[in-house]
């Protein structure tokens, strides 16, 4: 969960929410104007989020545990339900601005990985030429590169859990440091789309 300028955000590796939040005198505080995305998941997860989703609606006070190298955010709710968040550097605090790219990824069942690869991604764009006239994904992102080769290899992308037989959409901020293992991190920074793939 993160918080900006006014804003209050989650994503639980399928829909993303935020809203508004307001911080009053006394540790005191008003969660507002949620909405979220709705992108299709397992009921599991997406009870999960609506359960959260109503218990951060009704965050009336917080307070802060913890030191300073690793707290810990108190929201306890009008119900007095406690939601306790463990509290990390962002990766921009520790590598500084990303690069933003959009990526079309398919997961595969894991049968299907005798005949075909188990998880493919490739860049891609929105294709302006098609504003208005397709809902067809094939029409609406074409890749970055103009290839339609595909990458056979699942890239680790913190924030992100694919289900089997799905394709997505979805946002990544790329980060680069020396500290990094292997040089790069991604990170989802949102999910665009997400539909079913026969097979």
């Amino acid at each position: 969960m993160s918080f900006n300028r006014g804003r209050v955000g989650f994503h639980s590796g399928c829909n993303g929410h935020g809203g508004t939040v307001k911080l009053l005198h006394k540790n005191k505080l008003v969660v507002s104007e949620l909405i979220h995305t709705l992108i299709g998941c397992n009921s599991i997860l997406q009870g999960g989020e609506i359960e959260f989703s109503q218990h951060l609606n009704l965050a009336e006070s917080y307070r802060i545990e913890g030191t300073q190298e690793n707290p810990t955010l108190v929201l306890i709710t009008k119900k007095n339900i406690k939601l306790r968040f463990q509290g990390e550097l962002t990766p921009e605090t520790k590598y500084g601005s990303p690069q933003h790219f959009i990526l079309e990824l398919k997961k595969w069942r894991k049968k299907s990985c005798l005949d075909k690869p188990c998880t493919q991604w490739r860049k891609v764009k929105f294709n302006k030429n098609n504003k208005g006239k397709s809902y067809d994904y094939r029409k609406q992102w074409i890749p970055v590169d103009g290839s339609k080769l595909w990458v056979n290899r699942y890239p680790l992308i913190k924030k992100f859990k694919p289900e089997e037989n799905r394709r997505y959409i979805l946002r990544v901020k790329e980060f680069k440091s020396r500290d990094i293992p292997n040089g790069v991190l991604w990170v989802n920074n949102g999910n665009i789309s997400s539909e079913r793939l026969e097979g």
